[in-house]
């Protein structure tokens, strides 16, 4: 009964719809009408208020792209629409003019292991709000494994705590051994324990391999990486069998032997000289106190262990 309504539409009102204003006329005498009723009627054009979907979330291998299925995206009553990936992962739409483009995903997203994508619908004219619909684009990241660094162990070292793997984004990790007869306890954690055994070490190197891998219905994707390990022999020497000279002559030490050394050194209990000092073939010259105290003198050959072993 007001000249000025407002006309609240329903969710159903969209398209033409016709608006009747019906003004009955009043009476003279309180009976009868002054003229029949009059009608006017305006078309109302309402604008159907823009739809999205893009689906559901979804799960993608690192390495992968995703491609949106037309049977999940669906977008209706628009003037246009964009992309966007949100977050700063650096991803790239394939066409952003298709309803239905390819994601790759950028370093930033893979660093994440998700990114949301967005398509934003804008409205057709004389409407305001967008419509909008979102999705989590899921990335199951590759296996990453350092077995650390090679190592050098004596021969005589014994079982040895490897610590220093670093391993990420895996179902199940596996160390295994080229050596033989070697054990691994604990080979299924990133810290395991080597026990060398004697091929291993007369063989003089073996290489343990730690692959991470994906489960078969989670990519399946695999990373290795080794750890060289080389067994230093200790060294040995000998400085020959006892001798016998004159008391003006020299020896030269044509049977001492050293092996696997560092460096060598001759000593004497006496106060002769060697030439050379740091060779297992040198010669003992005698001093004035070795032939004064009765002629007898020990000499001694001191083979140094190369690193990690040490000189018992």
């Amino acid at each position: 009964d007001q000249l000025t309504p407002t006309y609240i539409a329903s969710e159903n009102d969209v398209g033409l719809i016709l608006l009747t204003m019906t003004a009955t006329p009043e009476t003279a005498n309180g009976v009868d009408p002054c003229g029949g009723q009059v009608s006017q009627t305006m078309q109302l054009f309402i604008e159907a208020k823009p739809t999205v979907t893009i689906g559901p979330d979804q799960t993608i291998c690192e390495g992968e792209e995703f491609e949106f299925n037309p049977t999940n995206v669906s977008a209706a009553n628009y003037s246009t629409f964009q992309w966007t990936a949100l977050g700063g992962g650096l991803g790239n739409f394939s066409d952003t003019q298709s309803l239905t483009p390819t994601y790759i995903p950028g370093a930033g997203d893979i660093a994440a292991g998700f990114v949301t994508l967005r398509l934003t619908l804008s409205p057709i004219a004389e409407c305001a709000i967008p419509a909008v619909s979102e999705m989590t684009l899921f990335i199951t990241k590759n296996p990453q494994v350092d077995a650390g660094a090679d190592l050098d162990l004596c021969e005589n070292s014994g079982p040895i705590v490897i610590d220093d793997a670093i391993v990420s984004h895996y179902d199940t990790l596996l160390w295994t051994s080229s050596g033989t007869a070697g054990t691994l306890t604990n080979e299924d954690l990133p810290e395991v324990t080597y026990s060398p055994s004697a091929a291993d070490i007369a063989q003089g190197q073996v290489t343990l391999t730690l692959t991470g891998s994906r489960a078969a219905n989670n990519c399946g994707s695999q990373a290795i990486d080794v750890k060289v390990i080389s067994f230093i022999d200790l060294p040995t020497a000998s400085a020959g069998p006892p001798a016998t000279i004159c008391d003006a002559g020299t020896h030269f030490l044509e049977d001492a032997t050293a092996n696997n050394y560092s460096t060598i050194v001759w000593t004497s209990t006496g106060d002769g000289i060697f030439s050379p000092l740091n060779d297992p073939k040198s010669t003992y010259t005698p001093g004035p106190n070795d032939i004064a105290n009765g002629g007898v003198v020990t000499l001694t050959l001191t083979a140094n262990a190369n690193a990690p072993c040490q000189t018992e």
